[in-house]
């Protein structure tokens, strides 16, 4: 019993920094602040980039659900970056709307996502 309120007492913790972050970040944000980057990515960053990259290039030839979907969106969001992502997956989309892949990838994305009406439209347009 001791050891759930001893987990659940860090995680609350966690959870409280992880908000006072957030804050810290938005008010900053809102002040016109640039948020503090640190300048070089590490070692580990650039292989995890590198590695999501392979991934991505996989998925643009076999565009279907399985690991490089879930590695690409797994990176994206560990990286805080998905919201961008998909972003210039629809930009992508309105310059080329014959862009298939574009338009799979897209849908596959946005069903990740849980934006089910979204992805039934991203699915159609691949099929056309």
């Amino acid at each position: 019993m001791r050891s759930v309120f001893n987990f659940s007492l860090c995680l609350v913790s966690l959870v409280c920094g992880l908000l006072l972050s957030l804050a810290d970040y938005s008010s900053a944000i809102a002040q016109g602040d640039p948020p503090i980057v640190a300048n070089e990515l590490s070692d580990v960053e650039k292989r995890q980039i590198k590695i999501a990259e392979r991934f991505l290039t996989v998925l643009e030839k076999s565009p279907r659900r399985g690991t490089a979907l879930e590695r690409v969106y797994g990176h994206h969001v560990e990286f805080g970056t998905l919201d961008d992502f998909v972003k210039s997956l629809k930009e992508q989309t309105e310059q080329a709307p014959t862009d298939g892949v574009a338009w799979m990838l897209l849908g596959l994305l946005e069903a990740q996502r849980g934006e089910d009406a979204e992805a039934i439209a991203a699915f159609a347009k691949a099929e056309e």
